[in-house]
């Protein structure tokens, strides 16, 4: 079973990840492990070429699970069981999972994750790009709830997001 749990910048996909292997379930955060900046027509970004603190550049190119990475995970029945994040491509793969989840956060609350100081990600610290993440968090919702998302309110303390995402994928006894 594959559940794909989705979400804008500052959600708590990553946290979700972390705290789902940390008691035992197997998680990955889609950022790390299978997306990547592809150009408008379809090609890889060479390393270190983004230039993901401009919003501009960031509506051209797309952020994308690799195709080949996203079939190898979906392949192997000991993979991942929860994948974590959000892609452009998101709906070619949505069919391939058994349950779609989105954590729902308010605007505020995602703004003030994204700007807590302890956090070391930079995206979405320049104001400008602050702007583009409002935006595309509209859309993103939109999406998942196109897909048939099961909400869950992840604006709580984390322990307790974790635990309605088990509950809510039936998977609570683990």
């Amino acid at each position: 079973m594959t559940i794909f749990i989705g979400g804008p910048s500052g959600a708590g996909k990553s946290a979700v990840a972390r705290a789902l292997a940390g008691r035992g379930v197997s998680a990955i955060d889609t950022d790390v492990a299978l997306a990547a900046w592809f150009t408008p027509d379809g090609h890889p970004v060479p390393a270190g070429a983004a230039d993901f603190d401009d919003p501009d550049w960031c509506d051209r190119h797309r952020w994308r699970w690799d195709p080949a990475r996203a079939e190898t995970f979906l392949d192997d029945p000991a993979g991942p069981r929860f994948w974590c994040g959000f892609s452009s491509n998101m709906e070619d793969y949505a069919d391939r999972f058994e349950a779609v989840l989105s954590l729902w956060v308010d605007a505020e609350t995602m703004m003030a994750r994204i700007l807590n100081p302890r956090r070391t990600n930079p995206w979405g610290k320049d104001p400008a790009m602050r702007d583009k993440l409002l935006r595309d968090r509209v859309s993103q919702y939109a999406r998942l709830d196109a897909v048939g998302a099961v909400r869950i309110d992840a604006s709580g303390p984390l322990d307790d997001v974790v635990d309605a995402v088990l509950a809510a994928a039936q998977l609570n006894t683990l």
